[in-house]
């Protein structure tokens, strides 16, 4: 009789065990109102198995499409800075190479003009 017993005993402490979990990982989702983490603790502990694999899933797929935290202003410069200084430099670089043709086009320009007409 003391197969059975432990054989129990042990399915309840894992079922248990797992109760226990779904209700701590449920309480700590502060991103759901009060209201529906108590009913979602009622409905692990009323169905054992079937409600702590609900509340895993659901606990699961919230943790998957949690949004991105949102950047501090402070943040968004350096990053902004570090991803646009290239596109910054190379337009800089090629706004000066420009500007030395055309005044080297017009120096030259004017230097083969007979003067005023």
């Amino acid at each position: 009789m003391q197969g059975p017993a432990v054989v129990f005993g042990a399915i309840a402490t894992v079922i248990i065990g797992l109760d226990i979990w779904a209700t701590v990982v449920v309480a700590r989702q502060t991103d759901l109102p009060l209201v529906q983490r108590h009913f979602q603790i009622m409905f692990v502990w009323l169905l054992p198995v079937i409600g702590a694999m609900m509340a895993m899933e659901i606990h699961r797929r919230a943790k998957q499409h949690k949004p991105r935290a949102r950047l501090a202003a402070d943040e968004i410069s350096p990053i902004l800075d570090q991803a646009l200084r290239p596109l910054a430099d190379a337009a800089t670089r090629t706004s000066e190479r420009y500007i030395e043709k055309e005044l080297t086009d017009f120096g030259h320009d004017a230097s083969h003009s007979d003067g005023p007409h």
